[in-house]
C-alpha cells in the first residue's frame, strides 16, 4: 500500500527531434517519446536511453485549521473498518467541473505512528495525522505513485491531491508544505559488460558508502549512499527483477521492446532525494515540480556522483566519464540546472555583497564614535570646518596607531564612508558633546 515500489515513471516527453508526442501528459523534461510505435532513440547504438522521470513522490501539506466535522466523520469510518477487521471503500468527489476528479479510497483500520488515519489507492497513500496540534510534522502526508504519474502527469497527479485536501480536510499552508522525496531516474539499454563488479571501482561519488547485491556472482543491484541519507543512490539490472515479471513485460511493451535483447541489459539508476536535500539546495516547494526534479538530477550525475572509464590518482577533475554515464547526465534537463546555477551564483553573491557592505558599515559608524569621541568638547573652535579638520586629523592618526598610512592597506571607500559618518555625527554644530553622540 504505502511501500516504496519499482513502477515505472511517470512522464513521457520530447525526443532529441522535434515532434508532437500523442500522449496527453503535460510537457516534460525527459528525452524520450513513443511515436508511430517507434520510440524515438536517444544516445549512441550501445546505449540508449529508453525511459526518464519522476517515479515518485512524497509530500507533506501542512493545514492549520481542518474543516469542522473532518476528524469526527473519519473517526467513524475507521470505527466500521475496525468493526470488519478490514479496509472499508470510500468514494470522494472533489471538483465538479472535473468528471475525472473522483476516487475511491480505502481506509485501513490501522494507521502507522503519528498517523492514525491510513487511506490509499492505485494512484496515492495519503495519511492524516490525529486531532489537534501537529508540531514539526505534516498534518497530511502523500505518496504519488509511479503508476499514476505516468498516466496524468506529475502535475496532474499533484494538483488533483492537492484539491481532495483542500475540499475534504482543510486549506493547504502552501510557504510551509513541501516534497518530502524526490525519486528521479533513467533507464538505459546497456552492453552486459557495462554492468559488472567492475562498476564500482569506477566510481566517482561525495559518499565512500557502496554496497552490492549480487545473484549466483551476477551483479543486481548497486547502492551508493546510506540508506537513510539525504541521497541515496541505486542501480539495478530491470532484467533481474524475477518477483515482478509480469511488470517487466508490461514495462517492456511501453518501450516497444518484446524482450531485452541478446547481449544487453536495462539498467536502471535512480535517485532516491529526501528532505535535507531539498531543502539545502532550496528545491523543497510543491510548485517547483518537475523543475527541481531536473535540477537535482543535474547536480547528483555531475556533481555528487560519476562513473568514469579510469580513476587517476593525482586529478581527479580530468577523468573522463563513461560514455553511458555521459547519457544518464543528459537523461533529464541541462539547460534547467546551468540556469540554476547561474542563478543561484548570482543570488549567492548578492547576498554576500549586502552582508559586506553591512559590516562595512557597522565598522564605519563604531570607528566614526570613537575619532568624533576625542574630540575636545571646547567652545573656542572657530567655525565647522576646522570640526571636520580636526576630526579628520585624529582619523589619521587613529590609522598610525593601527600601523597604517592615509594612502596604504586602507581601502578608499571605506575612508570615504568613515569621513562620511563623521560628517553625520557632527552635523553643522561646532561643538559636540560625546555624550549626544547618536548609539
Amino acid at each position: 500500500m504505502g511501500g516504496e515500489q519499482a513502477s515505472e515513471s511517470a512522464r513521457v516527453a520530447e525526443g532529441p527531434e522535434e515532434g508532437v508526442c500523442p500522449c496527453n501528459t503535460p510537457p516534460s523534461t525527459i528525452h524520450e517519446c513513443i511515436q508511430d510505435t517507434e520510440i524515438i532513440q536517444y544516445g549512441k547504438p550501445d546505449q540508449i536511453l529508453l525511459k526518464a522521470g519522476i517515479d515518485s513522490i512524497y509530500l507533506g501539506y501542512v493545514v492549520d485549521e481542518p474543516k469542522e466535522g473532518f476528524y469526527k466523520q473519519i473517526k467513524e469510518l475507521k470505527l466500521n473498518a475496525q468493526a470488519v477487521n478490514g479496509s472499508i471503500d470510500i468514494f470522494m468527489t472533489f471538483d465538479i467541473e472535473d468528471p475525472d476528479a473522483c476516487m475511491n479510497f480505502k481506509l485501513e483500520p490501522k494507521g502507522r505512528r503519528n498517523y492514525p488515519y491510513l487511506l490509499w489507492n492505485e494512484a496515492y497513500t495519503v495519511m492524516v495525522f490525529g486531532e489537534g496540534k501537529t508540531g514539526f510534522n505534516p498534518r497530511v502526508y502523500v505518496e504519488i505513485r509511479s503508476a499514476w504519474i505516468q498516466e496524468v502527469g506529475d502535475h496532474k497527479a499533484r494538483i488533483y491531491i492537492e484539491k481532495l485536501i483542500e475540499a475534504k480536510i482543510g486549506s493547504i499552508n502552501k510557504s510551509r508544505s513541501g516534497v518530502s522525496r524526490l525519486d528521479v531516474y533513467a533507464d538505459i539499454l546497456l552492453d552486459e559488460s557495462k554492468f559488472t563488479d567492475e562498476i564500482e571501482k569506477k566510481l566517482r561519488c561525495k559518499s565512500r558508502k557502496t554496497y552490492l547485491v549480487k545473484d549466483a556472482g551476477v551483479l543486481e543491484t548497486l547502492y551508493v549512499g546510506e540508506k537513510k541519507a539525504p541521497v541515496q543512490c541505486r542501480m539495478y539490472d530491470k532484467g533481474r527483477e524475477r518477483e515482478k515479471a509480469w511488470a517487466l513485460q508490461e514495462y517492456l511493451n511501453t518501450v516497444n521492446l518484446g524482450a531485452i535483447p541478446e547481449g544487453k541489459k536495462i539498467i536502471r539508476v535512480e535517485f532516491q532525494i529526501r528532505r535535507p536535500f531539498l531543502s539545502e539546495h532550496k528545491l523543497k516547494g510543491t510548485e517547483q515540480l518537475p523543475g527541481s526534479a531536473t535540477i537535482a538530477w543535474e547536480y547528483l550525475t555531475t556533481e555528487w556522483l560519476r562513473v568514469v572509464k579510469k580513476k587517476s590518482k593525482t586529478n581527479a577533475a580530468r577523468e573522463e566519464n563513461e560514455d553511458w554515464w555521459c547519457v544518464v547526465q543528459e537523461a533529464i534537463g541541462h539547460k534547467d540546472f546551468e540556469i540554476y546555477k547561474k542563478d543561484h551564483k548570482k543570488k549567492t553573491h548578492i547576498n554576500l555583497k549586502i552582508a559586506i557592505n553591512k559590516i562595512v558599515e557597522s565598522a564605519a559608524q563604531f570607528l566614526a564614535k570613537a575619532i568624533v569621541s576625542r574630540i575636545p568638547s571646547c567652545s573656542d573652535l572657530p567655525d565647522h570646518e576646522i570640526t571636520l579638520q580636526k576630526a579628520f586629523d585624529v582619523w589619521g592618526d587613529t590609522l598610525a596607531m593601527m600601523n597604517f598610512t592615509e594612502d596604504h592597506d586602507v581601502d578608499g571607500d571605506f575612508r570615504k564612508q568613515v569621513k562620511e559618518e563623521i560628517r553625520k555625527l557632527i552635523g553643522n554644530r561646532k561643538v559636540i558633546n560625546v555624550r549626544e553622540i547618536p548609539e
